[in-house]
């Protein structure tokens, strides 16, 4: 019983994790596209 709640824990967490990394990465992602289109142009 108890593992599995400390597996659910551990699993919530991650979760929590991704969508903060995801919460991070996509406007900076969202920033750089502008410069790769950029780039694409001047090519």
């Amino acid at each position: 019983m108890s593992t599995r709640d400390h597996l659910l824990e551990s699993f919530l967490a991650s979760v929590h994790l991704k969508e903060i990394l995801c919460l991070m990465l996509v406007p900076q992602l969202v920033r750089q596209l502008p410069l790769l289109v950029n780039l694409d142009k001047t090519r």
